[in-house]
């Protein structure tokens, strides 16, 4: 009798423990659903093959209406095919995805191509994470058209300015 009442005991006490563990599970989950969902970066989970996850800032920024469209697909599937230094997406992406592996995070601007097909530039900021026993990527990023624009005026402007002071010392 004694020790079939300690059996189950036992067995109470480490129900008790696992229903716990996945009630602290599921807030765990809950926690990072809430900030991924909420972020206004774009947030893309993958390994180093293929997209897993995107969140909604992710969408809005590219353009795309549904998740569908660009889990499973490669990073550079979704980017200008030759980036701003002259190399091609595919082979740039790599690069990128194994200075991250190896590293542990790696950031860079970056051309991606939004559903209508236009150029998108992006700041992105990879960091290797642990997630479900594996090695991946969470690339957050922002969109910098505003800023690229503002340093192409500015530049713009430097450029028009170097060439009055040349015409005005000319004239003197």
């Amino acid at each position: 009798f004694a020790s079939a009442t300690a059996a189950m005991v036992s067995l109470a006490l480490e129900e008790s423990r696992r229903a716990q563990s996945e009630s602290r599970l599921r807030e765990s989950e809950g926690k990072f659903r809430a900030l991924f969902e909420a972020s206004s970066q774009g947030v893309i989970l993958h390994d180093e093959d293929r997209m897993l996850e995107v969140n909604p800032a992710c969408l809005r920024i590219l353009g795309f209406q549904h998740p569908d469209e660009m889990i499973g697909k490669h990073p550079a599937d979704t980017s200008a095919p030759i980036q701003p230094n002259g190399e091609p997406a595919a082979v740039l992406a790599r690069k990128h995805i194994r200075e991250c592996m190896t590293r542990g995070s790696a950031r860079f601007d970056w051309l991606a191509r939004n559903s209508r097909g236009e150029e998108v530039p992006i700041e992105m900021i990879l960091t290797r994470i642990q997630w479900g026993g594996r090695q991946l990527i969470q690339a957050v990023f922002n969109d910098i058209a505003e800023r690229k624009r503002a340093e192409t005026e500015l530049r713009e402007s430097e450029a028009r300015l170097r060439e009055s002071e040349v015409r005005f010392s000319a004239a003197f």
